[in-house]
């Protein structure tokens, strides 16, 4: 299961977390009175100002991010479920 769920998790993460980024740098860059990035900046090391290496950066990181959480997601669903529940609820999620 751990496999089967894993990339697909990451990518909706990882997707997710890269167009909000983008949106905010992008609206930041429109009105430059936000400052949106810097609401970013704790989270991404190394990311300041609006730059395409900074965004870059910030991208590689999000993904980064989005693999880690991914994997731990997928660990916890894994031990928190008994196999059977897991499979099911992975397989059917509309049907709880």
């Amino acid at each position: 299961m751990f496999q089967r769920w894993f990339w697909p998790t990451a990518f909706v993460a990882g997707g997710f977390a890269i167009v909000s980024y983008t949106i905010c740098l992008g609206a930041d860059a429109l009105f430059s009175g936000l400052s949106m990035y810097r609401a970013w900046e704790p989270w991404l090391p190394g990311v300041s100002g609006l730059s395409f290496g900074s965004w870059l950066l910030g991208v590689a990181e999000l993904v980064l991010y989005a693999l880690y959480g991914s994997a731990l997601l997928i660990a916890l669903v894994k031990v928190a479920l008994p196999r059977e529940q897991a499979v099911h609820l992975m397989a059917h999620p509309a049907t709880r």
